[in-house]
């Protein structure tokens, strides 16, 4: 696997994890305050972690990122996985202890 899809699909990963994390927190607690904080921060090193701007990538990524077709396909994909953990989580929440 190279450097580009790496980054994009830890980016998903990482994304999906999150939501689908607040989303079980949620349907456990029910207290949307603290399940909206804790979303917020899991995803909050997303934006540190995957900012293409940090020196840590290569220019691949760089020059990935910026590639406007690229950004969108995998901007649909980031989507799709998060909208999937959202349904999972919900899943997770309702059927589950």
């Amino acid at each position: 696997m190279d450097v580009v899809a790496f980054f994009f699909l830890a980016n998903r990963i990482w994304w999906s994890a999150a939501v689908l994390v607040g989303t079980i927190m949620a349907g456990m607690t029910g207290f949307v305050p603290l399940v909206v904080g804790l979303t917020s921060l899991l995803l909050l090193p997303t934006v540190l972690i995957f900012d293409t701007d940090r020196n840590w990538w290569p220019d691949a990524v760089r020059t990935a990122a910026a590639d406007g077709d690229r950004a969108r396909a995998e901007n649909r994909k980031l989507i799709l996985w998060c909208v999937l953990a959202l349904v999972a989580g919900a899943g997770i929440s309702w059927f589950g202890p």
